[in-house]
């Protein structure tokens, strides 16, 4: 019990420090348009979240939803919690597609599940928008 009001004590105390701005996209979650089309889109992203530990549990040319484990920290603030990560893959026109992000923390506890979003102004999506940008390189090679 102890460990917990000081982990979140220490968390309010970073947290506070410091704001993370917005991300500079439409729709303020972590978004890339390629110039490409959906089924390579689609292939790399969910190559790359495989190799990032996520174990994709739907996978087509318009989602890819995957989920890890969020950590020992993450579980000492919120029990058993996962982190879903769920990319829509968006037909952007002209031979273009988009990809928008949507990050979440599931925990459970006892009979109750709950979740909660990181997807804007987060460093989560900070993180994942500049994965993203990182692979349009290897996208529209």
């Amino acid at each position: 019990m102890i460990k917990k009001i000081v982990a979140t004590a220490l968390l309010a105390i970073l947290c506070g420090c410091s704001s993370i701005p917005p991300l500079n996209t439409p729709s303020g979650n972590p978004e890339v348009t390629y110039n490409a089309d959906r089924a390579v889109v689609s292939d790399v992203i969910a190559s790359w979240m495989v190799g990032r530990g996520y174990a994709l549990d739907d996978q087509s040319e318009r989602i890819i939803r995957g989920r890890k484990n969020a950590g020992d920290t993450a579980e000492m603030l919120y029990g058993q919690s996962e982190v879903i990560l769920t990319i829509s893959i968006l037909n952007a026109g002209q031979g273009k597609t988009k990809a928008i992000a949507n990050i979440q923390l599931e925990s459970k506890s006892g009979f109750s599940t709950k979740r909660k979003d990181f997807s804007k102004g987060t460093k989560d999506a900070h993180v994942i928008q500049s994965e993203l940008e990182k692979l349009k390189y290897q996208i529209e090679k």
